[in-house]
């Protein structure tokens, strides 16, 4: 029996959608996104801000086919795709008890970031820090690339995500990492 209800639990994701109501673009309401996660099967939804982020619980276990049934849905309602990342609530978890920014002592004023790459799967395991011009690379690692931009640099945060897809491709997606804690605590 055991095994049963193991196989018919639930467990809880996160999904990251690009672009969604920034700069005016590709408006949705979050109860309307809601309303879409629910028609598609999933429960215990919760957005977090306004730019695209709900953590959700979902009894399928493959975050590709959780993505390409948002992907779908999405783009049948926005007219055009959406990048979506979809993650493992447990895996940011992980990411963030291990503190990815501590050893730097980034600064109060430094920028975080954890930019979601599609390719998931793929691992660079990328620990040595890539110091490039205005910001830093920390980490690269199981399709998420951690970076930070130091408090005494003038680049800003389009800058950051511009540099960013200039490398990792233009589907990617990139919260800041105050925005990811918000997301894990919301999962609680």
């Amino acid at each position: 029996m055991k095994k049963q209800a193991s196989q018919t639990s639930s467990s809880t994701f996160v999904a990251f959608l690009r672009g969604i109501n920034v700069g005016g673009n590709s408006i949705i309401k979050m109860e309307d996104l809601k309303k879409l996660f629910a028609k598609l099967g999933f429960s215990n939804l919760k957005t977090i801000l306004a730019s695209g982020n709900v953590v959700f619980d979902a009894s399928e276990k493959s975050t590709d086919a959780i993505t390409a049934l948002i992907s779908a849905a999405m783009e049948k309602k926005m007219g055009r795709k959406i990048s979506i990342m979809v993650r493992a609530l447990d895996d940011l978890r992980n990411m963030e008890a291990a503190q990815p920014f501590k050893a730097f002592n980034p600064g109060p004023k430094a920028k975080l970031f954890i930019t979601f790459v599609p390719d998931f799967k793929k691992t660079w395991n990328t620990v040595k820090p890539e110091v490039q011009k205005g910001y830093s690379i920390i980490r690269i690692t199981d399709g998420m690339v951690v970076s930070m931009v130091p408090e005494d640099s003038p680049m800003g945060s389009l800058d950051l995500m511009e540099a960013i897809e200039s490398r990792f491709g233009k589907q990617v997606t990139t919260r800041t990492w105050n925005t990811v804690q918000k997301v894990v605590k919301a999962g609680v």
